[in-house]
């Protein structure tokens, strides 16, 4: 079942038979029924009324609220049905530094491989040296990774590695307006940081619902910090599909003109931050959800939403049995040279 975003501004959602309708002033323009959401995501100036909110309840239907940037407002969710056995476990390999040092390994090490996977892909079809070099540059980083002695020498080490891929990502926009002059968010300032931010947070969103509906904890993380309020075990998980799905999406409506500079804004009034417009917006998160329901045989499995749900199947198994040092996130070349070093293959 899908993913359903609502972002044109002025809508009403409401109860209509089994199912929804949407309303703009006054008047249905869609309808939904009941049985197609998996997950509701709704944009800025869109109304839901009191009986669709019970109703999704009632239904297991999550609902978020974002603003213009993609970033999480509010989130309702349905009365919790599982038991504690694994956000229990979740919290006491948190209190294990060793093993809390260990899954954050696994995560860096995820996303190192994932990133490399995806710039040696790229380096088969662009004559760019640069995309061979640093996808080796990512591969060595498996030896100082797995001699970390601290979540710091962890984080210093995913640093390094975002310092090597985001050199690389540069030579791959290749749109007459992307000037890139690395990340930055919080609020992004150029459109390709803007698109890069907006992706991931519809993405992070999407596993921050499958770990609620699993019965885990999405706050309870160990790569992350929980001090901040934010999703820490959402964001752990989402490093292996930051290049795989985000990234990759992103070069891709960039460099075939899918989405163009019009389709950005700045905000005089959020430190000159740029936002994408509506039906940018509308376009992004329909092309996630293609892109996460699609299938690609080369990853090995059915869909990239299977590769998302069996790690956080894996995660909860191994919380629910309290063997989290099972657990190995996915990659998509698990042959690499960081999982050999780390010693997971």
């Amino acid at each position: 079942m899908p993913l359903i975003s609502v972002t044109n501004e002025g809508t009403l959602i409401c109860v209509s038979g089994d199912g929804y309708s949407l309303k703009h002033n006054g008047h249905i323009f869609a309808r939904l029924p009941s049985g197609i959401i998996d997950q509701l995501v709704i944009g800025p100036k869109v109304e839901i009324s009191r009986k669709a909110l019970e109703k999704m309840s009632d239904t297991g239907i999550p609902v978020a609220f974002i603003d213009y940037f993609g970033r999480l407002k509010t989130r309702l969710v349905p009365v919790w049905k599982h038991n504690a056995a694994p956000r229990i476990s979740q919290a006491l390999a948190r209190e294990d530094q060793s093993l809390r040092l260990e899954l954050a390994k696994r995560f860096v090490a995820a996303k190192l491989a994932n990133s490399a996977h995806v710039l040696g892909g790229y380096a088969k079809n662009y004559s760019d040296n640069i995309l061979k070099i640093v996808r080796n540059k990512l591969l060595s980083l498996g030896e100082p990774l797995k001699d970390a002695k601290s979540i710091n020498d962890v984080m210093g080490v995913e640093g390094i590695g975002a310092k090597f891929y985001w050199e690389a990502f540069g030579t791959l926009a290749r749109c007459d307006f992307c000037e890139w002059k690395g990340r930055n968010r919080r609020p992004p300032k150029d459109p390709v940081n803007s698109l890069l931010s907006y992706a991931y947070a519809v993405i992070a969103q999407i596993i921050l619902t499958y770990l609620e509906l699993s019965g885990l904890d999405p706050y309870i993380g160990y790569l992350h910090s929980v001090d901040d309020r934010k999703p820490a075990l959402a964001l752990d998980m989402i490093e292996p599909f930051r290049a795989l799905y985000a990234d990759k999406l992103a070069l891709r409506l960039l460099n075939r003109r899918q989405i163009s500079e019009g389709d950005f804004e700045i905000d005089v009034h959020i430190n000159n931050g740029v936002y994408m417009t509506l039906d940018a917006r509308k376009l992004l998160v329909k092309e996630i959800y293609d892109t996460i329901s699609s299938c690609e045989e080369d990853m090995g499995m059915e869909s990239p939403r299977s590769a998302i749900l069996a790690d956080i199947d894996k995660f909860r198994t191994a919380a629910n049995n309290r063997k989290l040092d099972e657990f190995i996130p996915y990659a998509a070349d698990r042959e690499n040279k960081i999982y050999k070093c780390l010693g997971l293959i």
